[in-house]
């Protein structure tokens, strides 16, 4: 039902603009009048106006002036002028105040009733989005909370709500999506599920159901006084809305049920359905009445990290994984189980993997890192199941980082063993990588970052090693030397042997003790 305030200075015309419609038939069932703006402004704030009918020119104000109050209080009022005027200005301010119509007097009953009708379609379309723009407001705090201010707030807006409201909120939240989604798809998918509400829950009783934010719609159900309180039958509603969104929407979620209170205590138990959605960690797929969260005082099975280091260093993988398994499902039926023991677990585990590995010499590379991202702890600590399949994914990286430093060792130790070999030959980063069967380009990377040294100095120590040990073990001539190490000019091997043992052959051989008298070349 609406209602109308007709606004005119001359009496006789409100008053045959009264007469001149049957507002009945457009859903109007309450005509006021009124013949300034003070007038106006009283019938304004002591009923519930939907459409103002207003004349522009009057003695104590205009209706321009009118139009303006109203948008400065926010009413869902739509205004239609009617005037003598036709000058631009006036219909321009009009538009800029969002004037529904403007029409010019002597106005005909057909045009009017036209206009009318046209503001109360307007009127029921936008209801409901005024109704919803109030919970998100209040859900996301940008009003606040408190009886008065909040029941002055429905008053201001012409909600229909009163200090007699009672309301049941249900919380749906998604744990998770079966199939991996693009913005744009779970968007569509969290639309089809608030349809998918309505129609099950919201069939055959009067409620609103809100998108608060990614993965959390509420429903709110208006106290029915015919079924009373009883969830039993909302329940079976709700389980089955469960059940149909797990099979057409690829979704896991969970309802949960508050209790009926008052407009002002809606945000509070929001809050608290919330935090038990927040905290649901093992219950998956259920309708879980609201009951205040009990603290975890159940003393859990610890993980036994020693052990699980001892695996992780052998490379047992089976077991490890195993028993992670096993540990976190008989953490599955304790009561109070929540996010905070996820992520306990979570830290004691990440720590006790980075110690290990540090422990074997290793580093996380970026594959690794990437499993301890904020990101993915908030996932990972959001279930059970993704808890322990992170903790899997952990081990499998730990691992392939072990057999990638075994593999790169082992690597290692071929290029040296073929530059030792090949010491008295022309070596160089491609005849090596020839050899490896791996890129010049990766073979210097891969040394350079497991030796510390570059491929082409290596081989300079190598050189000088085995020339040392040659000219203090042997009684080769320093030629002989520097050809064996692969120089055919003894004067550069000279000088490069004195740059890097800071003694020239002749002096370090003599220093040995080992100096032939019969060897100067």
């Amino acid at each position: 039902m609406l209602s109308l305030l007709i606004v005119d200075d001359e009496v006789y015309i409100a008053r045959k603009i009264q007469a001149s419609v049957n507002w009945e038939d457009l859903g109007i069932f309450e005509v006021c009048l009124a013949h300034n703006i003070r007038q106006a402004k009283e019938i304004i704030e002591s009923r519930q106006i939907d459409i103002v009918i207003c004349d522009i020119e009057m003695p104590q104000g205009t209706g321009i002036d009118l139009l303006a109050w109203v948008r400065e209080r926010e009413l869902p009022i739509a205004f239609i002028y009617l005037t003598c005027h036709s000058e631009f200005e006036y219909a321009k301010k009009a538009i800029q105040l969002g004037s529904l119509d403007y029409l010019l007097k002597p106005v005909q009953p057909d045009e009017l009733r036209s206009a009318v009708a046209g503001a109360a379609k307007k009127i029921d379309k936008e209801k409901p989005l005024h109704v919803e723009q109030f919970w998100q407001d209040l859900l996301q705090q940008r009003i606040s909370s408190s009886p008065s201010s909040l029941y002055n707030s429905i008053d201001k807006r012409q909600l229909p709500y009163s200090e007699n409201t009672r309301m049941l909120p249900v919380l749906i939240g998604i744990h998770q999506w079966e199939k991996k989604l693009s913005p744009l798809d779970e968007n569509r998918l969290e639309y089809a599920i608030r349809k998918a509400a309505e129609e099950i829950v919201l069939a055959d009783r009067s409620g609103i159901i809100l998108h608060v934010k990614r993965g959390t719609l509420l429903l709110l159900l208006s106290e029915c006084p015919i079924r009373g309180t009883d969830l039993t039958e909302l329940s079976s509603k709700l389980q089955l809305f469960i059940h149909e969104s797990a099979k057409y929407f690829y979704c896991k979620l969970s309802c949960y049920p508050g209790r009926f209170v008052s407009v002002p205590e809606i945000l509070g138990l929001y809050e608290k359905l919330a935090d038990s959605h927040w905290n649901n960690v093992s219950r998956w797929m259920r309708v879980l009445p609201f009951r205040e969260r009990a603290e975890c005082l159940l003393e859990l099975p610890g993980p036994p990290m020693n052990v699980w280091s001892e695996m992780l260093k052998q490379g047992d993988k089976s077991r490890l994984q195993d028993d992670i398994a096993r540990l976190l499902e008989s953490w599955r039926s304790v009561e109070g189980l929540d996010v905070k023991r996820l992520q306990q677990f979570y830290q004691s585990f990440m720590q006790m993997c980075l110690f290990t590995m540090q422990r074997q010499g290793l580093q996380a590379d970026g594959r690794f890192l990437s499993l301890l991202s904020p990101e993915r702890a908030r996932t990972a600590t959001s279930s059970l199941e993704d808890l322990e399949t992170w903790a899997k994914e952990l081990v499998e990286e730990a691992l392939g980082t072990v057999h990638e430093e075994d593999e790169q060792q082992l690597l290692i130790e071929k290029i040296k063993r073929y530059i030792t070999l090949h010491i008295d030959q022309g070596l160089s980063r491609q005849y090596i990588a020839d050899h490896i069967g791996l890129s010049p380009g990766y073979v210097a990377k891969l040394f350079k970052k497991a030796a510390g040294v570059s491929v082409s100095d290596y081989i300079v120590e190598e050189k000088m090693r085995i020339a040392k040990e040659l000219l203090a073990k042997s009684d080769m001539t320093v030629s002989s030397v520097a050809l064996a190490v692969g120089f055919s000019n003894f004067a550069y091997f000279s000088a490069i042997f004195k740059k890097k043992v800071r003694s020239t052959p002749v002096d370090y051989r003599r220093n040995t003790g080992l100096c032939r008298n019969s060897i100067e070349r």
